[in-house]
């Protein structure tokens, strides 16, 4: 099976990573190798004292890191995807996303690079007997009730840059059980977080004043292979969405400089298939307007030729020389 007949047929896995500095998706084949690849480039930002990437960065990044990918796709095979076998999503690990009941991002999303959960690890670290990094997940939770603020009353759901992808387009609170091991301590014989240092946790003073218990608001750990869910309607449009809202802005472009009397008419006579976005333009549309064009060209305003400079029979007196001052004053 070539490559083309693979991405045809809906055979192709699409993974996602969204690294520090760059988003990347590749698509491969059924023996694992490379076929295509789209990227984003992104950097965090600082916000109040601590480094964050916006909702907007975050979907904006990996839609555009998707057009690309399906570019370099049209480029090399000469089809669109429109299926895919499964799709998986990677991101930096640790951090701290949370969510109230209404799926609202209460805080900005607290990244792994920021050192501001010290006094949090330290006391975790000594309370469950078990290593735990300022990174962690549960470092960044722990810190924000010993600063006593105000979202943690309201949290619902917390979980890393991957999980909250991976949750919006599915709809499934789950992570893999390497990205889980980053949020909290695992029991490696149960395969699931360690349930007697939750216990320690939630015990806590601190911690037992808030209605929410932890085992409540931490994703569901799965192992590699487990079905993570489905990639939902709802999902599938917030992957697309800028790439159509940027397609859709390049087509109207290309109509005005066509002169197009009616869009919505001459819309509907492309084949959108044969178009690609690229860098901005779109390749494939000139030659199907111009078709378009001369098989309907009542769809478009012909070029209003410009005025002639017409002169008369006569030539034009120029105007008298200005007098002087001396001859204004003789």
């Amino acid at each position: 099976m070539t490559e083309k007949e693979l991405i045809e047929s809906g055979q192709a896995v699409l993974g996602i990573e969204f690294g520090s500095t760059r988003i990347k998706a590749v698509l491969i084949d059924k023996a694992h190798n490379p076929i295509a690849s789209g990227a984003h480039d992104w950097q965090n930002q600082l916000v109040d004292g601590i480094w964050s990437y916006s909702e907007e960065a975050i979907w904006g990044g990996l839609q555009d890191c998707y057009a690309k990918l399906l570019v370099d796709v049209k480029e090399k095979y000469g089809v669109v995807i429109k299926k895919l076998a499964a799709i998986g999503f990677s991101g930096m690990m640790h951090g701290y996303l949370a969510f109230d009941k209404d799926k609202k991002l209460l805080v900005p999303f607290r990244t792994w690079r920021n050192t501001i959960t010290g006094e949090a690890a330290d006391k975790l670290t000594e309370v469950l007997n078990f290593n735990i990094p300022q990174r962690w997940s549960i470092a960044h939770l722990y810190q924000a009730i010993l600063n006593d603020e105000s979202h943690v009353k309201d949290i619902d759901y917390f979980t890393t840059l991957a999980g909250y992808i991976h949750w919006t387009l599915t709809g499934e609170k789950v992570l893999g059980i390497g990205e889980a091991s980053g949020m909290f301590p695992i029991d490696s014989t149960k395969r699931d977080y360690d349930a007697d240092m939750i216990a320690k946790f939630d015990a806590l003073p601190e911690v037992a004043k808030y209605p929410w218990k932890l085992a409540e608001i931490l994703p569901k750990v799965l192992m590699a292979g487990e079905k993570a869910g489905t990639l939902t309607e709802e999902g599938a449009k917030k992957i697309a969405e800028a790439s159509e809202k940027e397609f859709n802005s390049a087509l109207d472009s290309a109509l005005k400089e066509f002169n197009s009397k009616n869009d919505k008419l001459v819309k509907a006579l492309l084949d959108r298939e044969k178009i690609t976005l690229k860098d901005g333009k779109l390749e494939g549309i000139k030659e199907q307007l111009e078709e378009i064009k001369k098989e309907n060209d009542f769809l478009f305003e012909k070029p209003v030729n410009p005025i002639p400079d017409f002169q008369t029979g006569s030539k034009h007196k120029s105007d008298p020389k200005p007098k002087s001052i001396g001859e204004k004053l003789a």
